[in-house]
């Protein structure tokens, strides 16, 4: 399998064609320091089996920790100390079997004097959007200062012990603000032509070259396109990758996409894979050096193909190895059933920018210490109440570890909501995490009772060790005068296949299972309008989802309004609220009730007198986002 043959880059010869892309997560400080939580995060994805894992820039790394115009020497992150943990981590990763390169950057216009102090700089002086800061345009001499701090950061990396650096010249960053006509605007030697735009990346390559020697590999991450009217396309990029080759770069690893753009940089799963190999295969066509492909390369079939017919010679997977960091060893074992597939639901960008560190499918990422299973003090009896992901988490975690655990579900099958979630349009992949953890469950011993509705008497009558309640919650549906229960029908009952007769649909209610509804309504030829009563729509969705959503709503004819609240009915009408003023609409056929949720408490309530352990975890604690159900489960079944 081409997958897993060996390849060289320059002189550096890898395992395997499987790259860990580089992603920024919390496991650092923003200043670059390794911690504990980054050594472990790291050696999991080593240990996985990926041929080479390329590291986010941070800290030294990065060539923007200070404006341009300070000297190298009194920049803090070219302190020799602040390498001492990139050292160590390097050597671990090595002795996992990976090879191992880092990612140089400068953030460019997308810097804030807020975060770093001082203006962001760019090629010209154009803000990447109206509402963003205006960089300062770069001078000569501050440009050739920058140049010089790449040089330097190279040479700290193989210096430091690592195998490989890459320049980041795509994602609307400084390198690639230079190489698009959109961002750079100049009229000197940095700007114009391609040559002239792409001068500032050759300047860079070749110092890095001066500092590192021929025999040490350099990359460049560059956009296919920019995916955007006015920036770079794949024409430009082919040029530029022609150029690289002739200056001497060992490697191009293909991406696109900038802020604004679309499809997105990340791209969620609305987003047909591989979306970006088509870029990779053209620029491949046109140069002799390898080329990586990305975008959302998730199935080994896929990643074969692309490598067979030649579309790239690496395979750059992102996402995909925070679901399941033994990917490429499950792959190359081939038992790819047992892999955790990735959702491509950017939960972890969502928690990224909010600080924190997460996956849906996968709660031990950036938690990988806290989360090693460790068998259980003392032998339990625990049963779990519903096998939706919260309970089938904690059920196959718990039992794992040595606990006698039983696990119930009322209803036929498992997955509660879950199942919900892969109805609409683009989301039918969602099942594999119900057959992943199915087959967890089944694997650990668990006893499955499906079919099953469990009273209070019976727990009582038992009397288990533990009881973990993890029974979700029920659709919440407010009363709205002269609306008829029969034109009225629950957004789980549509997404069930119910469909009432009738052709204009109302949903009532648009965060993410309106926004879904809606969509599941419009593929089927429905002519559907969205009200919500707040002023965001799908507000709790993380914003590449709901920017893509919301794009395909449009896209589908679906009206939504945003600050509309319905406030009753008659025979021809239905009355509105719509910023304050009441408005008469012609009625729709069908009324889809989409107004939230609420816990499922009532046995919580009946166990009040239960003397053993009562853990509420999931929905029936509070209804919030999957990715809290699962962590809530896979923290009890692992401490329970």
């Amino acid at each position: 399998m081409k997958l897993f043959s060996p390849l060289k880059i320059g002189g550096l010869e890898l395992a395997n064609r499987i790259v860990m892309a580089p992603m920024g997560v919390s496991v650092a400080p923003p200043t670059g320091e390794i911690t504990d939580k980054t050594f472990h995060y790291f050696l999991e994805r080593a240990r996985g089996g990926a041929g080479l894992i390329m590291l986010p820039s941070g800290g030294w790394a990065r060539t923007d920790v200070a404006h341009p115009s300070v000297p190298i020497d009194r920049v803090p992150a070219y302190e020799a100390g602040r390498a001492e943990g990139h050292r160590r981590l390097a050597a671990e990763l090595h002795e996992a079997g990976a090879k191992v390169g880092i990612q140089l950057q400068h953030r460019g216009r997308q810097a804030t004097t807020h975060l770093f102090g001082y203006q962001p700089v760019a090629p010209s002086a154009v803000p990447w959007s109206p509402r963003a800061e205006v960089p300062a345009a770069l001078s000569i001499p501050e440009i050739r200062n920058l140049v010089a701090r790449y040089g330097r950061a190279a040479a700290r990396a193989r210096e430091i012990g690592f195998d490989l650096v890459e320049i980041h010249a795509a994602h609307g960053y400084l390198v690639s603000n230079f190489l698009s006509p959109e961002s750079n605007q100049r009229d000197d030697e940095y700007g114009g032509g391609i040559e002239g735009r792409a001068k500032f990346l050759l300047e860079i390559l070749t110092r890095i070259r001066s500092e590192v020697g021929l025999d040490f590999p350099i990359s460049v991450r560059i956009n296919g396109s920019d995916f955007t009217s006015t920036g770079l396309t794949i024409e430009d990029s082919i040029k530029i990758s022609t150029l690289l080759e002739r200056h001497g770069v060992d490697l191009i690893s293909v991406s696109a996409g900038i802020n604004g753009s679309y499809p997105l940089t990340i791209p969620p799963y609305y987003i047909e894979a591989p979306c970006f190999a088509e870029l990779s295969k053209k620029i491949k066509n046109a140069i002799n050096i390898p080329v990586v492909a990305a975008g959302r390369i998730h199935e080994l079939d896929l990643a074969q193909r692309l490598l067979d017919e030649n579309w790239a010679d690496l395979i750059a997977i992102g996402r995909a190895l925070l679901a399941d960091p033994e990917l490429p060893n499950k792959w190359k074992e081939g038992a790819e059933p047992r892999v955790r597939r990735c959702l491509s639901c950017n939960y972890c960008i969502d928690a990224y920018w909010d600080g924190g560190g997460g996956c849906v499918v996968n709660p031990a990422m950036t938690r990988e210490k806290e989360f090693r299973a460790k068998p259980a003090r003392r032998a339990k009896v625990i049963w779990v109440i519903g096998a939706g992901p919260a309970g089938m988490e904690a059920a196959w975690r718990a039992s794992r570890r040595g606990h006698d655990v039983s696990l119930f579900e009322a209803r036929g099958e498992p997955g509660g909501q879950w199942v919900l979630a892969a109805k609409p349009p683009g989301k039918e992949h969602f099942r594999s995490f119900l057959e992943y953890q199915w087959k967890e469950v089944q694997a650990s011993g668990v006893k499955t009772h499906l079919g099953k509705k469990v009273e209070d008497r019976e727990i009582l009558e038992a009397n288990p060790d533990a009881v973990i309640l993890a029974t979700g919650a029920e659709p919440v549906t407010p009363s709205i005068p002269g609306l008829e229960e029969a034109e009225q029908i629950g957004a789980w009952d549509v997404l069930n296949g119910v469909m009432p007769e009738g052709e204009s649909y109302l949903v009532i209610g648009g965060g993410a299972v309106g926004l879904e509804v809606a969509h599941f309504l419009a593929s089927r030829g429905k002519r559907v309008t969205l009200v919500e009563m707040q002023e965001r729509l799908g507000s709790e969705m993380g914003d590449t989802l709901r920017w893509t959503l919301l794009r395909r709503l449009e896209k589908d004819g679906v009206k939504a309004y945003r600050s509309v609240q319905v406030t009753r009915a008659d025979e021809d009408h239905v009355y509105v609220l719509a910023g304050g003023v009441e408005e008469k609409w012609q009625k729709f056929d069908v009324y889809v009730m989409a107004t939230g949720l609420r816990s499922s408490q009532e046995l919580e309530r009946a166990l009040s007198h239960f003397k053993g352990e009562l853990h509420v975890i999931g929905d029936a604690k509070s209804p919030r986002r999957g990715a809290d159900a699962v962590l809530e489960g896979a923290r009890i079944g692992n401490s329970i």
